[in-house]
């Protein structure tokens, strides 16, 4: 689709950046990308946010958030990085939870409903505090029935 439609639309919007020679800038406008229902197949996305902030949120982290069931996050991701998408899953903090019990969410909500859990985080910070609960999945005897997926924000680092 061209460029034009997609403004129209307001699914694009316009920025002059004045740092960059004062070029014409172009970004998503997440405000008006409503869709009642994503699909996304089923299993546990791990979402590295980068930055952590809503410019820096890609479109795929976007649906996937959309889409899940649970959202569990870690304390270095703000939350309103998770409302700004306006999902209506359940959003908890993952030190409320021990691996076990993360564990069995996942396969309860992937194997027995067919829907997919996010794990929200920064790979830069939280590596060591993810690392017991994805690992709980892997050695979980019903791991050959949830898929994982990396999806990846934008950061400057990287």
């Amino acid at each position: 689709m061209p460029l034009i439609y997609c403004a129209r639309g307001g699914f694009v919007e316009t920025y002059l950046d004045v740092k960059e020679r004062r070029r014409y800038m172009y970004r998503l406008n997440f405000r008006n990308l409503t869709q009642d229902r994503v699909d996304v197949s089923p299993g546990l996305y791990i979402i590295d946010v980068g930055l952590g902030t809503i410019p820096s949120m890609t479109f795929r982290i976007y649906r996937v958030l959309r889409a899940t069931t649970v959202a569990f996050y870690t304390d270095s991701v703000p939350t309103s990085y998770l409302e700004f998408t306006k999902c209506t899953c359940a959003m908890q903090r993952l030190i409320n939870y021990e691996p076990q019990g993360f564990e069995e969410i996942v396969y309860m909500v992937v194997s027995n409903g067919g829907g997919s859990v996010a794990l929200v985080m920064d790979a830069l910070l939280d590596s060591q505090v993810v690392k017991p609960y994805v690992d709980s999945i892997y050695e979980s005897s019903d791991h050959n029935h949830v898929m994982i997926y990396r999806v990846v924000g934008v950061s400057p680092i990287r």
